[in-house]
This record gives C-alpha cells, sequence and structure tokens, in this order.
C-alpha cells in the first residue's frame, strides 16, 4: 500500500543529484573510486537519449524532455499536432517482453527495476494517457510513443539504474517474486502479464536476471516454456574480486538465454485459478492477493448470489464489515455512522447522528402506554397494556406527525383493526430508513384512548438488512429512487416494478434506469500476513423509477418488484430524505456571509435528471426536539436558481438554493425541503457545530500519533502505544526503504510526529503536520484554549491545539543529533502486510541519515513553536530555541538549499531579534531568484518531490520574518503583492464549479485534489497572517474556505461526505489499518478520517479488478464528481497521508473555527 504525492506524473528521480548533495554523505569504494551511497553510475550520461533531464539538465541537440528523461520524440511535445499524430494502442498490439523486478542488494529496486514491451503493430503508437499498473500502484503514461517494431522500456529511475534508458518512468514497486502487470489505454486492456514464484537474484554469482521472452516468440502465446532468465550482461559494478553484474537486453531485441526459469509466467492473464482462497498468506493492504482470487468454491457472495436475511455475506458466516448483526436487525450504537451527520463531543457517532435524541429513537405520546418494542429495516414492533373490555383497536401509519393536537396524523392509512385489544401488533413490509408515525386507538366501554410514536427503520449504509431495499428516496415529483442490496443488478432493474397509492389507484412506471456501485470488501483477516479475499465485494443498486404521474406531497406507497420484494413507503416531502439536494451535512460556518444549498442528479444509464418539472422554491424547515411535533418552516420562498446548465464535475444541471439567510441557532437542526420531491440530509449553522467538526478533524490526528498512547480515557478506539523503539541507521534517500538485513543496532525512543493511513513511517513530508497546526494556531490564538480536545496534554495549561503541534515538533526534536543535524525520518523495509493495529506492526524501524534540506525545516518549526509556547511554558520554549539555533548552524554548513534556510532564518529571527538571522533570510531569498521565493512558489502544498529536493518555497517559510518588525519594507510589500494576486485568483476561480470549492478547473481530481479543495486557498491565509488586510477581502477568503469546507462535507456532485464518522452519507471503508480492525469489532471507522475522494480515473490492479467490475455503468464514463469508490481496495479513492489530507483538513476547519465569534 503506496502513498505518493499531489501529482503522482511529477517524476523526482532525475533530481537525486541534488538530493545526494544535501543530504547523502560520500563513500570510498574499495577500488579507490569515490560514489555516494548509491552505487556509481556510468552508463547514462545526462542529456542523452534515454537518459535523465530536468530545468537544470537539459537534453542535448534536438532530443526533447519528456517525463524527466531525454526522448527523440518527432514533434515537441508542446505541440497539440504531437498528440494526434499516433494512433494509440489496441488490445494487443503490445507485449511484454522482459521484465527486471528485483536487482536487490546489487542496486536497489527503487533504481534498477524496468520492464519492456514489444510494439507488435507495425505502426507508430501513442501510449499517452494510458495506465501501467501492478500490484504496488499504478501510473498515467504522460507522452509516450511506442515505434513500430521496436520495444518501450519503462523504469523506476532514469539516474542510478544500471545504465537502463527509459522511455517513462512508473512511481510504485514491482513485486519481487511475483506480480500482474498491465497496460490499459483508453479502458482497454492492452497487454497483461503474470509471474510468481519467480528468482531473479542469485548469491552464489552475484547476478540479477531479468525475466526473458525468446525473440522468436513475440508473436506466439507468451506460455512459460517460451520464457527464460536473460544471459547477457548489460551492467557491471564492484572491485574486480567482488563483481556483480545485472542481465538483460533492455530496449534491444532479447539475446540469449541464461538459466532456466524459476517460477510460473503468463501473459495476457492473470494467474491460474486453482479454487485456493491464498496461496501466500499476503494480505490485500500491500497489494498481495490471492493468486486464484477466489473465496468459495461457487464463487458467489451467497449461495444463491443473493443477500442473505439475516445480514451475512458468505456462506460461512462471515458478517458485514461493521459486524452489526443482530437477530432482530438492530443497529449497534457504537460507532454506526450517524443518520443525519451530528455527532458527540467525543466523536462518536449515535443512532440518531445526536447525544439527545431527535427523532431517530422511537418516541410514543398519548393516552396509551405504547411502546416499540424492536425495530429492523423492514419492521416495527409495538406493544402497549391492553384496555379491559375494549370493543375495537386500529393500528394507523402515516408519513408525517399530526398537525396539532387531537388531529389525524399526516396522510395516515388504516394498518388494521381488531375486534379487542391485543396490546401489541407488528407493522410489517415496511421501506428500510423511513420515518414511520403511527397511531393506535383503542374503544372501551370506558371510553376512547390513543397514542401516536414515531420510529426510524434500519437502513442506510452499512446496515444490516432484513431484505435488500436499503432505502427509497425520490429525485423529482415523479422519479423515485431505490437502493437494492446485493443480486443482479439487470434483474432489478428489468422489474418489473409497480407503484400502488394507499386509495389503490396505481401509478404507471414509465422506465427504469440503474447505477450500481462496490460499497465494501468485508473478506479480510486481522493480523500480518494473514489471508483475505478481494473478490467478495458487496454492492448497491440504485434503481430509477419514472413515473408517469408525480407522487404529491405525501402518500402512503405500496411499491413492489422482482424477487418477491414488496414494501409499504410512507412518503413525505418534508420527512423523506432526497440525495437530490446536495449541501453541508455536518453544519454550516456561521463566520461565512455565503451558503449554498445544489440541486442536481445524476442517474447512471439515465444520464442527467432533468430539473424540468421541480417546483421554482425551497423552502428550510426545523425538527423538534420531539419527532411528533411537525417541522416548522423557518425560511421559505428560496429561489431554486440556475446555476448551470450542464457541470462537468456533475454530468447534469446544476440549480443553486441560496442560504445566506439561515438564522444561526446553536440547537437548530435545518433542512431544505423541495415541495413534492422530499427534504435534504440534515444540516446546522451553529458555533457548535464549528467546534465539533474542529474537534473531529483535530483529534484524527491524535489517533494517527507515533508512539501515541490510545488509552480509553481519551477514545473509544483505543490501542496501546505503538512503534515506541527504533533503530539508528544511515540512509540518505529517503524515497527508499532499508535492506531487510539491516542491523538492529542504535536503539533509541521514538514517541512524536505521525505515521499515515497504512505506511507506519515518518519522513520529511511530515514536517508540514506541525506546521500547519501552528499555523492555525497563530491565525486565532485567543480562540483555542486548553482543555478543548481531550488530549493526555489536556489540562497542562497549554492549548491543546498547540499541545497536538507540538507533538509533531517533539519527534523531530528526539532525531536531531548532538551537532544539530535532524535525521530524515524513520522507515522499515517493507509496507505492512495485513490490515492490524499500528501497536501490533511486527516490523523494525531505521533512522534516515541527517538531511541538511530537513534540518533547514526543522530549524524553523522549532523556532516558530519556541515562540508560540513561550508564554505557556518558558522552560520548553528555550530548549525549542536552543534545537533552533542548532539545526540552523548545521543546515547552513552543510548545504541547504536557500528556500528551505528561509523557513530557519525568518522563524529565529522573529524570535530571537538578532540581526545576523534576518540578513541570512534576504541572502537566501536573493539566492533563489530575480522574484525571490516568488520565482518559485507553491500556492498550496509542497509535493513529494518538493520535499525531496525540489526548490519551492509556501508561504509558512516566509512569515516568521515578514512579520517581524524588523523586517525590509521592501520584502513585505513584495510578498503581499504576489500573495494578494494568488489570492484574487483563486477567489475568482471558487465560481468555477457549479458546486463551489477552492480546486482551480484545470487541475485533475486525483489523489485527493478533488476533495482536499482548501489548500488551493492557503495563499489568502498567509495574506491574512501578514494583516492589514481589509475586511471586504477578509470575508472573501472566510468564505471560500467556507465554501471549500461545505463542499467536502457534502456539497458536491456526489452528496458525499469525504470524511469517516461524520455526516449522513459518509465514508464507511477507509484504507486505514487501525480503522479496519475496528471495524471488524464493530464500532466503525475512527471519526474524522478524510479520503482521497473523487479520481480522474478509477484504476484496474489485479486486485481491484471485481471490486470496478461491479460499477454499472462504466466508471470510466462517470462525471468526475462520481468516480469514487468507498472500498479499501480503491487506494486513489480511499487512502489518505496527514501531510497531504489530514494538516490540511485540519488547518482549514481549525481557521474557520477561530473566525466564529
Amino acid at each position: 500500500m503506496k502513498t505518493h504525492p499531489w501529482l503522482r506524473s511529477v517524476v523526482f528521480s532525475a533530481f537525486a543529484i541534488f538530493f545526494l548533495a544535501a543530504c547523502g554523505p560520500e563513500t570510498q569504494s574499495d577500488d579507490g573510486s569515490t560514489s555516494s551511497d548509491e552505487p556509481y553510475f556510468t552508463n547514462c550520461e545526462t542529456g542523452e537519449l534515454g537518459c535523465p533531464c530536468a530545468d537544470q539538465f537539459p537534453c542535448q541537440g534536438e532530443l526533447v524532455c519528456v517525463n524527466n528523461v531525454c526522448s527523440d520524440l518527432p514533434f515537441n511535445p508542446s505541440d497539440s499536432a504531437w498528440r494526434s499524430s499516433f494512433p494509440p494502442p489496441e488490445p494487443g498490439d503490445l507485449i511484454f517482453t522482459e521484465i527486471m523486478p528485483n536487482v536487490d542488494p546489487l542496486l536497489t529496486d527503487r533504481r534498477g527495476e524496468w520492464v519492456e514491451l514489444y510494439n507488435l503493430s507495425g505502426a507508430d503508437l501513442s501510449l499517452s494517457g494510458c495506465m501501467f499498473s501492478g500490484r504496488n500502484g499504478m501510473t498515467r503514461l504522460g507522452l509516450v510513443t511506442s515505434r513500430a517494431d521496436n520495444p518501450v522500456v519503462f523504469g523506476r529511475s532514469a539516474y542510478g539504474n544500471g545504465g537502463v534508458r527509459l522511455n517513462a518512468i512508473y512511481g510504485f514497486e514491482l513485486g519481487d517474486t511475483e506480480d500482474t502487470l498491465s497496460l490499459e489505454c483508453n479502458g482497454k486492456l492492452i497487454a497483461r502479464l503474470s509471474y510468481t514464484g519467480i528468482s531473479t537474484y542469485s548469491s552464489s554469482d552475484r547476478k540479477a536476471a531479468a525475466l526473458s521472452l525468446r525473440p522468436m516468440d513475440y508473436r506466439a502465446d507468451g506460455a512459460a516454456q517460451r520464457w527464460c532468465m536473460a544471459g547477457d550482461i548489460y551492467y557491471s559494478m564492484g572491485p574486480r574480486r567482488v563483481r556483480s553484474h545485472l542481465l538483460g537486453t533492455p530496449g534491444e531485441v532479447n539475446g540469449g538465454c541464461g538459466a532456466e526459469l524459476r517460477g510460473r509466467v503468463v501473459v495476457g492473464d492473470t494467474l491460474p485459478v486453482d479454487g485456493d482462497t491464498d496461496t501466500d498468506g499476503d494480505v490485500m493492504i500491500d497489494g498481495d492477493v490471492a493468486t486464484d482470487g477466489d473465496v468459495a468454491s461457487d464463487g458467489d457472495v451467497a449461495p444463491d448470489g443473493d443477500v442473505v436475511p439475516d445480514g451475512d455475506v458468505a456462506p460461512d458466516g462471515d458478517v458485514v464489515i461493521d459486524g452489526d448483526v443482530a437477530s432482530d436487525g438492530d443497529v449497534a450504537t457504537d460507532g454506526d455512522v450517524a443518520t443525519d451527520g451530528d455527532i458527540a463531543p467525543d466523536g462518536d457517532a449515535t443512532t440518531d447522528g445526536d447525544v439527545a435524541t431527535d427523532g431517530d429513537e422511537p418516541v410514543s405520546a398519548g393516552d396509551l402506554d405504547l411502546r416499540i418494542a424492536s425495530v429492523s429495516s423492514e419492521r416495527i414492533v409495538l406493544s402497549w397494556t391492553p384496555i379491559a373490555g375494549a370493543t375495537e383497536a386500529r393500528v394507523y401509519l402515516a408519513p408525517e406527525p399530526a398537525p396539532s393536537a387531537g388531529a389525524e396524523l399526516g396522510g395516515q392509512a388504516l394498518a388494521h383493526t381488531f375486534g379487542s385489544d391485543p396490546g401489541a401488533y407488528t407493522l410489517s413490509g415496511l421501506a428500510a430508513d423511513t420515518n414511520v408515525f403511527i397511531r393506535v386507538e383503542v374503544d372501551a366501554p370506558a371510553g376512547a384512548y390513543a397514542s401516536d410514536a414515531h420510529a426510524r427503520t434500519v437502513g442506510g449504509p452499512r446496515a444490516t438488512l432484513a431484505t435488500p431495499l436499503r432505502e427509497a428516496h425520490l429525485m423529482a415529483p415523479d422519479r423515485l429512487m431505490l437502493v437494492l442490496s446485493e443480486g443482479d443488478g439487470a434483474a432489478w432493474q428489468a422489474g418489473p416494478w409497480t407503484v400502488t397509492r394507499a386509495d389503490g389507484s396505481s401509478i404507471r412506471v414509465l422506465a427504469t434506469h440503474r447505477h450500481s456501485i462496490p460499497v465494501g470488501a468485508p473478506q479480510y483477516s486481522i493480523g500480518p500476513n494473514m489471508p483475505n479475499s478481494n473478490d467478495v465485494v458487496l454492492t448497491d443498486h440504485r434503481i430509477y423509477l419514472s413515473l408517469d404521474e408525480a407522487i404529491g406531497q405525501r402518500e402512503v406507497l405500496r411499491i413492489t418488484g422482482p424477487q418477491s420484494l414488496a414494501f409499504t413507503l410512507p412518503f413525505s416531502d418534508r420527512y423523506t430524505e432526497t440525495p437530490v439536494v446536495q449541501l453541508n451535512q455536518v453544519g454550516y460556518n456561521p463566520a461565512a456571509t455565503r451558503r449554498y444549498a445544489y440541486v442536481s442528479a445524476w442517474l447512471g444509464d439515465g444520464g442527467a435528471l432533468s430539473l424540468a418539472n421541480f417546483p421554482a422554491t425551497a423552502e428550510v424547515l426545523k425538527e423538534s426536539p420531539d419527532p411528533l411535533v411537525l417541522r416548522t418552516r423557518v425560511l421559505s420562498s428560496l429561489l431554486i436558481a440556475p446555476r448551470s446548465q450542464l457541470d462537468a464535475d456533475t454530468g447534469a444541471e446544476v440549480r443553486q438554493i441560496d442560504l445566506a439567510n439561515l438564522p444561526v441557532d446553536e440547537t437548530a437542526k435545518y433542512r431544505v425541503r423541495i415541495p413534492g420531491v422530499g427534504v435534504s440530509w440534515v444540516t446546522r449553522l451553529s458555533r457548535k457545530a464549528a467546534f465539533d467538526l474542529y474537534y473531529v478533524l483535530v483529534r484524527a490526528l491524535f489517533h494517527e500519533r507515533w508512539g501515541g498512547d490510545l488509552d480509553p480515557a481519551y477514545t473509544d478506539w483505543s490501542r496501546p502505544v505503538d512503534h515506541p523503539l527504533i533503530y539508528t541507521a544511515e540512509n540518505s534517500s529517503f524515497d527508499l526503504k532499508f535492506a531487510q538485513s539491516t542491523p538492529l543496532t542504535g536503539q533509541r525512543p521514538l514517541a512524536g510526529g505521525y505515521h499515515d493511513a497504512g505506511d507506519f513511517d515518518q519522513r520529511p513530508m511530515h514536517t508540514a503536520v506541525a506546521e500547519m497546526l501552528m499555523r492555525a494556531y497563530e491565525l486565532s490564538p485567543a480562540k483555542f484554549k486548553d482543555n478543548d480536545l481531550n488530549i493526555p496534554e489536556s489540562g497542562n495549561g497549554v492549548p491543546d491545539l498547540l499541545d497536538e503541534a507540538l507533538w509533531g515538533v517533539s519527534g523531530w526534536q528526539q532525531l536531531q543529533e548532538s551537532d544539530g543535524g535532524v535525521r530524515a525520518g524513520v522507515e522499515s523495509y517493507s509496507h505492512p502486510t495485513g490490515a492490524y493495529l499500528a501497536s501490533d506492526d511486527p516490523l523494525p524501524y531505521w533512522t534516515y541519515s541527517r538531511c541538511a534540506n530537513v534540518t533547514a525545516r526543522v530549524a524553523g518549526l522549532f523556532a516558530q513553536a519556541s515562540r508560540l509556547v513561550q508564554p505557556f511554558d518558558a522552560e520548553r520554549a528555550d530548549e525549542l530555541k536552543e534545537a533552533a539555533r542548532a539545526a540552523y548552524n548545521y543546515a547552513s554548513s552543510h548545504g541547504a538549499k536557500p528556500n528551505f534556510m528561509l523557513y530557519g532564518a525568518g522563524e529565529l529571527f522573529r524570535l530571537t531579534g538578532e540581526a545576523a538571522y534576518g540578513q541570512a533570510f534576504k541572502t537566501a531569498w536573493q539566492a533563489i531568484g530575480a522574484y525571490g521565493p516568488f520565482s518559485r512558489f507553491s500556492n498550496t502544498v509542497l509535493s513529494f518531490s518538493d520535499y525531496l529536493n525540489g526548490d519551492r518555497s509556501v508561504g509558512d517559510f516566509l512569515l516568521g520574518y515578514l512579520t517581524s518588525p524588523g523586517a525590509d519594507p521592501a520584502l513585505v510589500t513584495f510578498a503581499k503583492t504576489n500573495l494578494t494576486t494568488y489570492t484574487n485568483n483563486t477567489l475568482a476561480g471558487i465560481e468555477s464549479h457549479a458546486h463551489r470549492n477552492g480546486r482551480p478547473s484545470s487541475y485533475p481530481m486525483t489523489w485527493g485534489q478533488g476533495s482536499t479543495v482548501s489548500v488551493f486557498v492557503h495563499t489568502g491565509l498567509w495574506l491574512l497572517q501578514m494583516g492589514g488586510v481589509d475586511q471586504a477581502k477578509k470575508q472573501q477568503i472566510i468564505d471560500a474556505f467556507s465554501m471549500s469546507a461545505d463542499y467536502v462535507l457534502g456539497a458536491n456532485p456526489n452528496g458525499y461526505v469525504y470524511f469517516s464518522g461524520l455526516g449522513s452519507r459518509g465514508v464507511q471503508e477507509p484504507l486505514h489499518l487501525d480503522s479496519l480492525v475496528f471495524m471488524k469489532r464493530g464500532k466503525g471507522p475512527v471519526p474524522g478520517i478524510p479520503v482521497y475522494g473523487p479520481v480522474d480515473y478509477i484504476s484496474q490492479p489485479y486486485y481491484a479488478v471485481t471490486a470496478k467490475s461491479k460499477f454499472y455503468p462504466n466508471p470510466d464514463n462517470y462525471p468526475k464528481g462520481f468516480r469514487y469508490g468507498d472500498v479499501r481496495l480503491f487506494v486513489p479513492c480511499n487512502e489518505f497521508t496527514v501531510w497531504e489530507n489530514m494538516a490540511p483538513h485540519a488547518l482549514a476547519i481549525s481557521f474557520l473555527y477561530g473566525m466564529t465569534n
């Protein structure tokens, strides 16, 4: 499970020479040659064909730099003609012909891996935009040409790779002994190869040999017997007495064979199916999966392919991933996502979404002691004390409560009449996830008795169901949406379907449409190297019924469908939710002046939903604490205004409802109502909502602490301390893992910093977490208090937000050596191989070497932390100041790059006022370029390649100096001018999407850019921190952050909250190792976990083939806002990092909370 940078197409290996200069000590080899820690590299000169290139290293002659590799393209890549000059390949046009999956220990896999394909088509082909994938990741190719009857070579690095000249670079590791590699273009599988049991390295003769297809068999079927181990040496290294060799012919027609093939190779398919579950014991989390893919002998989820009535998923009784299986279908209350999106102050979710009962819990009132005995997805069991001598009893159900005392229930229908008083009744055959209002009337000689009750049937995401129906909604006045779990989607769509009113009249179904999505992959085991299956994937089918007439504002409908499905739906446009309204499902921020709900829908094979018959206006309702009291109108006559006729992200018309006049109310729960259609999911507008969101998202970081003790006193998602001890080692390339044979020496404690979703490491990018938390605190220091967050440091007199930032800082303190140098982090020899708690990780971890660039940034962290903590803890402040000085001195004397030196120099200047630091800041500024840091400036966050050895700066590096009393006025003015320009462009770009958010329309959605949209507004925060911003501009910045938050909290095309534990429709299966364990225990995922969200393309690595096949129609044709799968197998959708996603969200939401009065 590999985490990648913001722009996965960025190739950073070409910058290795700079990185080694800043972080890599030189060593001398046995034969007297000097080299870095990487093997000496002589076969490729920078600028030559197939060799590295970059801005600093132009290609020679007429070669052009493409994907950081020099290429002989016949056109300049900037020429639009180039893209259309060659056709894309068709299946079979290319085949895999040679693979070097493992060169360790001769070279590192990070440098020396490569694969070769051969073009059999007889024509030049364009591979631009094609996806090359393996079990550990995928890469979208840039401008790549495959020449007719020639090989094309992809590799991990163009530098230090043994002289292999590349056509493209990919960004993941090949499996050393087994993998499945695929090339896909325009949604078509062009070539595929699988191998298993392979051993390419021989320790006895120090040779690593590629897997090679005999050249006479290029046009044959590629069967295993036609493959061998390469016999030609293409690279040698080391002193003569212990010479090592790499064997293969990359980029040339394959040569002679050496040793016989050890293992199996299959071209054009995955490995053979043999009926086993898992042949090697590896677990999905790192991409390892069973080679046969089957789970049960019949391959079905259940013996007949249908949903098992009691919630079981597989024939062996495995349960749905949230584990909430009960005989009566009740849903557990200890971790399920709230149906209305509210949260308790400790982050726990409840069945009704709030701490107090708000209407989803069963409630009753009246003369009878009417009780709701139990509730499932299709029945409500009633009981009451019988009235002696009763002559008749009647049970009614309705979609609304009575409008006033003594009145009938709204739209009530008679369910049953008794000739006496039975004292109990079961309403069965009800729609799931539906509000049901009930009245029981009893006639007796002593008089008439009556009581009303309310209950909501079980349903919604991951709920345990008694029937296939998960939920039911209206999407338009004449369009029903039914969500059905499992079964055959085509059969559900085919019907027949009937819809009948309470009076017995039929509503004709004109057409049916379908949108099917995968919703879970529950078959995994807990523990390192445990078996799992990725072929059991649960599916929801959204069936849309087009009707020949409108339903009306309320009705009791009887609906029947295929497979004997039949249910009663009490529909009310005041109580039945409709996904056609997208809005913030957690709570709008009261500091903002702009807030919207959006109206749109895309219906799968039904395409865009027409809004032609929608009413012109909407209204806002307020819920009563008593669900038996009718919801009241707060705002009326809100225009449903045009927003976009056809939005690219939505694939449909979008309209908007302006909620600017919604009143702030600390207790209110609001719903937007569209007459004749339904109401939105619940939303709020309050300071409490702002605080609750801040609480959950910052505490999500608390759950990711390295060495953190998640004691039950602080969280319900508790576990022991993780990774308390590490080892000391030297490795100057933090993009590389350690060798497994690295000595376990120099043991030392580490309790500080953060790890990611499932990569239990710390690397230089993680410095951004403390950096962003301190920025959030510094923007509104008076707002944040001690005891805010219920963390172990609460009560120490330091604001909790600052304490959390200091946890991030402390990890780097513990990695600082006595000479001031700071090690670049910690890493192991492998990613975790399984789903298990961080505290159960068996892998050892070693320190990276000291790195001047990292040390320079950490000097800034230390100095900024010293300044901020000084009012609360003078001793800690002094300790941090001295650590900052030592780090700065080390970085300065070891060649740290000027952009990173800015942070340390500027913060030390503000902390100490010493002129030398101020002058050092100005010197670094001038060294960067004509425009100082704005010559190479990131207006969002730094990417992986920036941390590796880039030369870009962010605003945080500048603000220490620029906000100091002694700052050069000219630099202050220049910076403010540039930041203002960036901010104005971002503010204007908010309107480029129908569902407003900060992402520029030219940016892709991939790898979190479609959900972590607040990063595009960071320049506004830096501008505010400088001060002097007028109130109008400040409000624009607040509104931009608020609308970006609204977007990720549900006001997006998919109507999804891209966090766990928040909102009515939020993330259920994040690819987060701790959460995968907690879900098996029935708790649900850790609250506040963000995910990458929608992508430009849903990839299909072999472990996700089944999951992707569950989409209907083909997800490659979905509008981009719907290209998302809430399944652990979709790594680009459902993983996250603390530095790319979690910290930016915490910064944005903390800022917004800080702006509330």
